[in-house]
């Protein structure tokens, strides 16, 4: 049971992992918003309750600073936190059943809400440095599929389970539910090893793997010039570039999409709405079986060029197509155009986010790149609601389509490593070859 010598080990770590990292969002931002609303509480309440549960996730970089300055090694660089994120995020969950506060106390359920998304977010933070240094090359595109659709599943999950273990048996029983999910994969992880040698938990025999005494940083300022560094080569900031254009398209859907259908094809709010989750699950469940597979046939960056050609083209055809924007079929293309599109870019982003970074500050350096990659959806919407503002709707696809040109042109001209900067460190330091245990390859792995 060690991650660094079985490769489906270290797949099952990612898929088992995100699935629970989607349960609390899947709670807290829809089935108890839903509760609240339903028993006679406000807007005000529900958002307080929703901003509660998002705010540890805006200080994510903070915690990967943390963690990448304090670890305890001899269970492994990441896995003393993501025990500890998912310990508290499952007494979270066993306290709020008991307690059960009611709609009325907006105080303490925020304050349950924003208890748990700092366990979620600093699992979060856990998951994805563990990610970054025991992957292999070639597993990282098909791990990215994993993680956004094991993640979209478990949102998925936990928020259809949820309201409904709220209305036939109680708040509390989704509270349960989702203790047992979430610690289920808790055992998960303390019955695993990152590396040969290291413990199990803190009163277990081993030691720190030589790996990671090597790469630990030990002080602050090492740390933040290691991930400056990192972060201001050229590559990666021409990459950071395509990487915001690559969640533009989901700023400009959800900021148009909705008055698009509701005022211009008469649809009513839970048609659209339906038609937003049923394509964000079937997206998600395409990532997860065979998107990042299809990644790493294909390679990364050529997979990124193809998906940008296929945006231009659907922003741009259906910009020429706004007088046929009443009728149905073609606001639902756009919808599960965008949403499909938009996923797999950012599972063909992620390998290459991961290739790029120092083993030494991989939890800093990744956190960062998806935090950065994020202000794309900001920005979509800023464009969208300025062009609107100054001119007709069907040129906002047409700038989204001159953003997947400008993306096609910087990934035309930008070198990307060939390889992580993992594997020519162990190569300078001359340490020992693991070898990976023998297992039988599975079709399509």
């Amino acid at each position: 049971m060690i991650l660094d010598q079985n490769k489906w080990l270290r797949l099952s770590m990612v898929l088992a992992f995100y699935f629970t990292q989607g349960v609390p969002t899947g709670l807290f931002l829809t089935a108890v918003p839903a509760w609240i609303a339903s028993n006679g509480g406000s807007t005000i309440a529900t958002g307080q309750v929703v901003s509660a549960y998002m705010l540890p996730w805006i200080w994510k970089f903070l915690t990967a600073f943390v963690m990448d300055r304090y670890t305890y090694l001899p269970m492994g660089r990441r896995r003393a936190w993501i025990i500890g994120a998912q310990s508290l995020l499952v007494l979270v969950f066993l306290a709020s059943a008991v307690i059960e506060p009611p709609v009325g106390n907006v105080a303490l359920l925020s304050a349950m809400a924003l208890a748990a998304g700092f366990a979620a977010s600093t699992q979060d933070v856990g998951i994805d440095g563990l990610s970054v240094d025991i992957l292999r090359e070639e597993e990282r595109a098909v791990a990215a599929g994993l993680m956004f659709g094991a993640s979209t599943l478990g949102i998925s999950a936990a928020a259809f389970a949820g309201g409904q273990l709220i209305a036939n048996v109680g708040i509390s029983a989704a509270y349960v539910a989702a203790a047992v999910t979430v610690g289920t994969v808790l055992v998960f992880g303390m019955v695993v090893r990152e590396r040969e040698g290291e413990k199990l938990l803190p009163f277990s025999p081993g030691s720190a793997h030589p790996r990671n005494l090597h790469i630990q940083v030990e002080a602050w300022w090492p740390l933040l010039k290691h991930s400056f560094r990192a972060l201001l080569s050229v590559a990666s900031i021409a990459f950071l570039a395509v990487f915001m254009m690559s969640s533009m398209p989901f700023g400009v859907a959800e900021t148009f999409h909705p008055v698009l259908t509701t005022q211009t094809g008469g649809w009513s709010q839970t048609n659209y709405t339906n038609t937003v989750s049923a394509a964000g699950l079937a997206s998600g469940l395409v990532a997860m079986v065979v998107g990042g597979w299809s990644v790493s046939k294909i390679g990364e960056k050529n997979a990124l060029m193809i998906l940008f050609v296929l945006l231009a083209m659907l922003a741009v055809g259906f910009g020429f197509l706004h007088e046929r924007w009443d009728e149905k079929a073609m606001l639902t293309a756009i919808i599960w155009g965008i949403e499909a599109i938009g996923l797999m870019l950012i599972v063909a982003g992620i390998p290459i986010a991961m290739r790029l970074c120092n083993p030494s500050v991989a939890a800093t350096q990744f956190t960062i790149y998806m935090a950065l990659s994020n202000l794309g959806r900001p920005i979509g919407a800023a464009m969208t609601t300025g062009i609107i503002a100054v001119s007709v709707p069907q040129n906002v696809y047409f700038a989204l389509g001159g953003v997947s040109v400008l993306a096609l042109v910087i990934l035309w001209f930008t070198r990307l490593p060939a390889e992580a900067p993992e594997a020519v460190a162990a190569i300078e330091r001359d340490l020992p070859v693991v070898e990976e245990e023998p297992v039988p390859d599975l079709p399509g792995g």
